[in-house]
């Protein structure tokens, strides 16, 4: 648990903006994301669900964001502008783009 919480601290973040995440992907495995809190939803498994949009008010385009319950993260509220940085990927269930897990979650101002 110790080396991966130093990793987290040293680890190299590509900057990705949600339209493109979204609709694209990455090649890059460990992305930041910054965008605004549409809903969050704790999960059956104790997952964190967290949807992300570029602008307040809008569905579309999205990514969620995915606290894991071993990397904890505490709950934005609807609204807020957040950065979070962790692990790219397609969830392969809902067919859409994920950063699972979440290994920073920042509240911007």
């Amino acid at each position: 648990m110790i080396a991966l919480l130093l990793l987290i601290l040293i680890r190299v973040y590509w900057p990705v903006d949600i339209a493109t995440l979204a609709s694209v992907g990455t090649a890059h495995t460990h992305v930041s994301v910054v965008g605004y809190v549409s809903y969050t939803r704790i999960e059956s498994d104790g997952d964190l669900h967290i949807k992300l949009v570029p602008t307040p008010g809008v569905q579309t385009p999205f990514v969620i964001a995915e606290c894991i319950p071993s990397l904890f993260c505490n709950r934005p509220a609807a609204g807020a502008h957040i950065k979070v940085s962790g692990v790219s990927r397609k969830d392969a269930e809902h067919l859409w783009q994920e950063i699972h897990p979440v290994e920073k979650l920042e509240i911007l101002q």
